[in-house]
């Protein structure tokens, strides 16, 4: 008998610090979710919108969600 179903696994904040600052980086718009919206990873996002992306993401069911529109560090 096969097992069918899925699993959420918890937001972890070392995860979203990097996709965060990876998608800052990266060149056009990363879609992000499950995102830990902890203090230190707010301010990983305000840093990388200083650093000139464009951070949109709000609070969702599973953590935030939204994208991150990178600055295209080669």
């Amino acid at each position: 008998m096969a097992f069918v179903g899925s699993i959420r696994v918890p937001s972890d904040k070392s995860i979203s610090h990097r996709a965060v600052l990876f998608a800052g980086l990266a060149q056009g718009v990363s879609h992000l979710e499950a995102v830990l919206p902890s203090a230190d990873v707010h301010a990983t996002i305000d840093a990388m919108r200083l650093l000139g992306a464009h951070v949109d993401l709000v609070p969702g069911p599973h953590g935030l969600t939204g994208t991150v529109e990178g600055i295209g560090c080669a």
